[in-house]
């Protein structure tokens, strides 16, 4: 099962805070950054870590990324036709479509939002 994106950035962060935090106290800290066009918009991550962290923190950016890209192909209607939301497109109202729990989660989310605006754009 896969978390939803709004999961795992919180834990990405707090991870690479904590790495900081096990290094020598006289590192400075640094600002990583990286972005990719991914969802149709521009996604960037940045972290906070100690000078010499460069590796993990890419390590890190890079799971953080390929995360996103398995939760793309679940969730685009536009750029997957086989995607379990383009399923439910083509099946909506004939048969019902088993979908991953990302789906699940997303929906849920953008309900629960809708909800509390009244279904106005933010």
């Amino acid at each position: 099962m896969h978390k939803s994106f709004t999961q795992i950035l919180p834990l990405l962060l707090l991870s690479l805070t904590l790495l900081s935090c096990t290094q020598p106290a006289e590192k400075t800290l640094r600002i990583y950054e990286q972005e990719k066009v991914m969802m149709g918009t521009v996604m960037k991550i940045k972290a906070v870590a100690k000078g010499d962290s460069e590796e993990k923190t890419e390590e890190s950016f890079d799971a953080a990324f390929r995360k996103i890209s398995a939760l793309e192909s679940e969730l685009s209607e536009w750029q997957q036709p086989a995607s379990p939301v383009s399923e439910v497109n083509r099946k909506a109202g004939i048969e019902r479509v088993e979908v991953p729990e990302a789906v699940v989660t997303v929906t849920q989310k953008a309900l629960d939002i809708a909800e509390v605006t009244g279904g106005r754009s933010m």
